[in-house]
């Protein structure tokens, strides 16, 4: 059973992207906090579409970074 304080993290998550109007990642966030796989409620390019959102700014953040130094 996860914690209480990881739990009100993922609901900070989910209200976050609640709030950015991201509602398709929202979903995401609440069915994984539920235990679900999200890949198995929609459709495929969606889910991947999302997953490669999510990882994107990851990697231009690093990007800029090494350019900047």
């Amino acid at each position: 059973m996860p914690s209480e304080s990881s739990n009100s993290q993922e609901i900070e998550k989910i209200i976050q992207a609640i709030l950015e109007g991201k509602y398709s990642w929202a979903c995401v966030l609440m069915l994984r906090t539920m235990g679900h796989n999200p890949s198995e409620y929609m459709p495929y390019r969606t889910y991947t579409r999302l997953m490669k959102e999510q990882i994107r700014p990851k990697n231009e953040e690093s990007k800029l970074h090494c350019v900047q130094e």
